[in-house]
């Protein structure tokens, strides 16, 4: 968990909690947050891949790179082959490099 981010406290006053939950979520996009409970602080809580429920394949096709892979820990994934390495960024997502 990161350290607590300030929040503008004269935004906090002008705007409504769902305004400022929509702004929030723009700015970090696939990554989890949470306000404090005073909620004028953000903590950013890692990575939000609860995207990934939206595709019904991904628990069936995820565990075929290994075993012990479910769609919450793709991001332990790596493999060097030979000509390439692989590194799943999420159970949608990886990076491909070429050697």
């Amino acid at each position: 968990m990161t350290n607590p981010i300030p929040l503008d406290p004269l935004y906090l006053q002008t705007h409504t909690e769902q305004q400022i939950h929509a702004l929030i979520q723009q700015m970090v996009a696939s990554v989890g947050w949470r306000l404090t409970e005073d909620g004028n602080h953000l903590l950013l809580t890692g990575q939000d891949t609860s995207y990934n429920k939206a595709d019904p394949w991904i628990p069936h096709v995820v565990p075929r790179f290994r075993a012990d892979l479910t769609r919450r820990n793709t991001l332990s994934y790596r493999s060097s082959e030979k000509y390439f390495d692989l590194f799943l960024r999420t159970a949608g997502a990886a990076i491909f490099s070429l050697r």
